[in-house]
Order: C-alpha cells, then structure tokens, then sequence
C-alpha cells in the first residue's frame, strides 16, 4: 500500500523521471534519504516498473508515421 508521500513521489516521477534525488526531495521538502528510500521500495514492489525517454520525433526529423488495416466489401 502507498502512501500520500509515495502518491507525490510518482506524480513527480510521472511529470519528470529524469531529476536528481535531491532536486525531487527539495521540490517535495523531504529528505534526500527518505525520497532516494521510498522511490527503491517503489521499484521493488514493482509499482514503478521501468523509466522511459519519450523521444519527440518532429525535432529529430521524422514526421508521424502510422498504419492502418482497411479492409473492403462489397455487396
């Protein structure tokens, strides 16, 4: 079970995964410890499951891309 600390954690994880401990203790006005304790606790009850770098495609070139399945019949 979390905790309304453990909830403010994973918001800020959520928004910015890549700050520094104690850049996210400081914003949470918590300890470095007590964050740096709790985000392990996190990974090993598997809540947090892995950190991702979500790339903007557009400023590194390349346009959207998607596919589609048309599927036709007639009568």
């Amino acid at each position: 079970m979390i905790d309304e600390i453990d909830k403010r954690i994973l918001h800020e994880l959520q928004l910015d995964s890549s700050r520094k401990i104690h850049q996210l203790a400081s914003f949470l006005n918590l300890q470095r410890s007590t964050v740096h304790n709790r985000i392990k606790k996190l990974e090993q009850q598997s809540i947090i499951k892995s950190y991702r770098a979500i790339v903007d495609y557009e400023k590194i070139g390349q346009g959207l891309t998607a596919f589609t399945h048309i599927i036709l019949t007639g009568n």
